[in-house]
């Protein structure tokens, strides 16, 4: 309907806000696979801290809920996170977390996503907490929620947001391999990252899982 496209516009628009001044870390790019531990940096280039990623365990979750609820202007993220947790989209290893001595500082989360005929994984949402934001852990852990993908033997990466930022990971129109969204949003908005296994499938329209409709 009119006002559900009005409201996915509207919710794009604060995607990209939150992405460029709050939840998403827009530092320099560093290459990580899970566990691996790395040197992030602040504007000056100072190295000062050590960041892991990791699959996020189930104990983690209240302050990965903490980190959306800080990084974004209300608690839709937050809740989107919890509803998909009980969803059977959820897939527990592509849960990802980056963090310093067992403290969470960055959630990037892939769940289940029907393309046509078949499956994907959307991205969505990342979020880096307020404090820890431009460092490059964003990219992190971004990165190594992909290479879990990967490993994972997925196929195709689909996600809802600033092309200026996803690019540098891979991700192109969706519309260059025929694949559609739900939302009335602008062509190169809606993005997929084909992952090594990708065959030419799936394609079709994207249906995503049911939490996502409450956003």
């Amino acid at each position: 309907s009119a006002v559900a496209a009005a409201l996915v516009v509207g919710y794009v628009t604060l995607f990209v806000l939150a992405m460029v001044h709050t939840g998403y870390d827009t530092g320099g790019a560093l290459l990580a696979d899970r566990g691996r531990s790395t040197t992030a940096c602040d504007d000056r280039g100072v190295h000062h801290m050590a960041v892991r990623t990791r699959v996020e365990l189930p104990s983690d979750a209240p302050a990965t809920r903490r980190v959306h609820m800080a990084a974004f202007p209300g608690p839709d993220e937050a809740d989107l996170v919890d509803a998909l947790r009980r969803d059977p989209a959820w897939l527990p290893d592509l849960s990802v977390v980056a963090v310093e001595d067992e403290l969470v500082l960055a959630h990037a989360l892939l769940t289940r996503l029907q393309v046509g005929d078949g499956w994907a994984v959307a991205l969505a949402p990342v979020a880096v907490a307020p404090e820890w934001q431009r460092k490059g852990i964003g990219a992190q852990v971004v990165r190594a929620a992909l290479t879990a993908a990967e490993e994972a033997g997925e196929r195709l990466v689909v996600v809802l947001g600033d092309p200026g930022y996803y690019s540098r990971f891979g991700f192109i129109p969706a519309s260059r391999h025929e694949v559609t969204g739900p939302y009335d949003v602008q062509d190169d908005c809606f993005l997929v990252l084909p992952l090594p296994g990708y065959d030419g499938s799936p394609r079709g329209l994207c249906r995503y899982p049911a939490p996502f409709d409450a956003v």
